[in-house]
């Protein structure tokens, strides 16, 4: 009878966290070919992946097929992976599902077929597969932080953004304009830009880096897993995801992903591109 209720307060736990976890995520992105074949759609597996989803109250989207919204924030989406197991005698599947950093959220039991005929057998393990998600009440529910308007206040805590320079004319050089009231938050700088890049070595004699120091201020705002770094438009410029080192963050722009870390008290976006490690420093207000 022990067993019995720890082996029911485990699944309780692992359903109530699954669900947590996939309640955050707005569509599930299904391929049209998966890696385990060569073919698109091979055995109707695809069609019927997309399928399964929509009927558990997923929205679903091929991943050829993006909306607009999906294209623009990737992580908001979980992609879809079938792995197969197969034996000689029987088809095995497995249904994973991972988020934009490639991070597992997700992983289904396995699903077994005897049926000899390959559409057939890899249906019936696919759908032995779903039955993981049969606990699980799935109800989309967006970040709190990110789904209200992205705003930086400036009330309580006033940054500091003039800089002095003594001239000849008038003593001082005001080369940042501010505004900062209830009503009114602007920001606009009069300061040359600085478009100069500084290249330095890797750490590693194999690897060579480029450094690109950026002058921008980038302020964290903390959501549901991690941070997301606006500029003074305000627009997020950068999503910070958590890893298990504090001073290290999965990271994605609009177009890069990478890694944000923190080194002798500087931060740092480090991507890779043009088959090198590209390193851009970050300035940061969290």
């Amino acid at each position: 009878m022990r067993h019995l209720l720890l082996t029911l307060f485990l699944i309780t736990t692992f359903v109530a966290k699954a669900q947590n976890e996939l309640n955050a995520y707005k569509y599930i992105i299904v391929p049209k070919k998966f890696e385990a074949f060569k073919n698109s759609n091979e055995y109707l597996t695809s069609t019927l992946i997309k399928h399964l989803f929509t009927e558990k109250g997923f929205e679903t989207v091929y991943a050829d097929e993006l909306p607009e919204e999906l294209k623009q924030n990737r992580c908001s989406g979980l992609e879809v992976n079938l792995l197969d197991n197969s034996a000689m005698f029987s088809t095995k599947t497995v249904i994973l599902l991972k988020d934009c950093s490639e991070k597992e959220i997700f992983r289904s039991v396995q699903g077994t077929s005897r049926e000899k005929e390959y559409k057939t057998a890899f249906a019936q393990a696919i759908r032995q597969s779903f039955k993981s998600f049969d606990r699980i009440n799935y109800v989309y529910k967006a970040p709190t932080k990110d789904a209200a308007p992205i705003a930086v206040s400036f009330k309580d805590d006033v940054k500091q953004l003039v800089e002095e320079n003594k001239n000849e004319s008038s003593g001082t050089k005001t080369v940042v304009f501010q505004e900062a009231t209830r009503e009114n938050q602007s920001f606009k700088s009069m300061e040359p830009t600085n478009t100069s890049s500084t290249f330095r070595k890797g750490d590693q004699t194999n690897s060579s880096e480029k450094s690109t120091k950026t002058e921008s201020i980038l302020y964290a705002q903390q959501t549901s897993n991690g941070f997301q770094l606006v500029d003074s438009t305000p627009k997020i410029q950068y999503r910070l995801y958590s890893s298990t080192n504090p001073a290290t963050f999965w990271a994605v722009t609009e177009t890069k992903k990478g890694i944000v870390f923190q080194k002798e008290g500087k931060w740092y976006f480090e991507y890779f591109e043009n088959e090198q490690t590209e390193t851009q420093e970050l300035v940061i207000k969290f």
